[in-house]
């Protein structure tokens, strides 16, 4: 399995800044190790960057400790999702919450049902006229504030009861040390060279290989290969139609509004 430094090594490489089978001085791979975590940093900000949607499932056992930017609580409705969360604790602070569903376990432990969550932006949360009211187990609408290092989940109507299913977006582990162990999927190593050579390109200042490629031929290797992942990862939407044309077949018998809808991020 590939390492960070066999990363860095194939982008000095494409630098011509190495030679075959040389190696780079230490100051100069921890200055690619760093263009790396700051790489994934800034394409863990971009949806179809990621190749999942992780799924998460957390019973709700009271009010939740989320607040506002002033300390607010909404009457105890927000609950705090992230790595140091009172509440829902995950490796990461979601960047954008897709979708979530209310799991009935109250009712069905093993097989509960699940009751998608409408879900609103903040400015509209804050047009709700009543937010202070007695909790019950069943909620219908929910915003994301995503505050850092934690986000906070507001649910409306208030929750006490249940559990909540949480689809997020995928997130990509930077490498912490030049021997890090590094695995994608198809087209990744591709694009991450290619993004690593061109920030790794000002930094450079041997010119070992006479014939090495162009900055600009570098960058539009880059905008190709990150074009393919983003490709394959973009969600696909479908229409929603409510004409029916009465003819046999699947529009007779299936609800088009069910089957030929979708969000697309």
């Amino acid at each position: 399995m590939a390492t960070a430094q066999d990363y860095i090594y194939m982008s000095l490489r494409n630098c011509g800044q190495l030679r075959p089978g040389y190696t780079s001085g230490p100051e100069l791979l921890n200055d690619g190790l760093l263009q790396l975590q700051y790489m994934f940093d800034r394409w863990n900000s971009v949806r179809t960057n990621m190749y999942s949607e992780p799924d998460y499932v957390f019973p709700v056992t009271g009010p939740g400790h989320g607040t506002t930017g002033n300390g607010q609580t909404f009457g105890g409705t927000g609950y705090q999702i992230g790595p140091t969360a009172a509440d829902f604790v995950v490796s990461q602070r979601p960047e954008k919450i897709a979708r979530m569903n209310l799991y009935l376990t109250s009712s069905s432990p093993t097989s509960p049902a699940r009751v998608p969550l409408e879900q609103i932006s903040m400015q509209e949360w804050m047009d709700l006229p009543i937010l202070q009211f007695p909790a019950t187990n069943v909620t219908t609408t929910f915003a994301y504030d995503p505050q850092w290092p934690n986000g906070v989940i507001w649910v409306y109507p208030p929750l006490n009861g249940n559990s909540l299913e949480i689809f997020t977006w995928g997130f990509l582990t930077a490498p912490t040390t030049l021997a890090s162990a590094m695995s994608f999927p198809p087209g990744y190593i591709d694009a991450i060279i290619w993004d690593l050579t061109c920030r790794m390109w000002p930094l450079v200042t041997l010119d070992a290989m006479p014939h090495k490629l162009p900055l600009a031929q570098c960058k539009s290797n880059r905008d190709l290969a990150i074009a393919d992942v983003r490709r394959v990862n973009a969600p696909k939407p479908r229409m929603r139609c409510d004409f029916q044309t009465g003819r046999g077949g699947i529009s007779a018998s299936s609800d088009w509004g069910a089957l030929l809808t979708g969000v697309p991020y």
